[in-house]
């Protein structure tokens, strides 16, 4: 196969690939469209107190732990049976 060739296929096919096809985030947890500035992770249960730690569980369905996460850190919605806290970075 040429190199122009299978280049051409790489640098089309790779963007493709990379593209998150995640599904709809359900109604009642953290949305997927941006963090949330409250601190809060959606989505989970009760609850026991404390914090998660940073990168820590904090929602999804099933789930009944914390769902408060630290400073600097938000839940941010993977699936419906996950949310996580993670840093702050920016509002999508």
């Amino acid at each position: 196969m040429h190199l122009s060739i299978l280049l051409s296929l790489v640098t089309t096919a790779l963007p493709l690939a990379l593209v998150d096809a995640a599904p709809a985030p359900a109604a009642d947890v953290a949305s997927t469209d941006s963090y949330h500035d409250d601190g809060h992770c959606g989505g989970g249960g009760g609850g026991y107190g404390g914090k998660v730690d940073n990168w820590g569980r904090c929602g999804g369905k099933g789930y009944k732990g914390p769902t408060e996460c630290g400073a600097g850190y938000v839940g941010k919605y993977h699936n419906d049976g996950w949310s996580m806290c993670e840093p702050k970075l920016c509002l999508r």
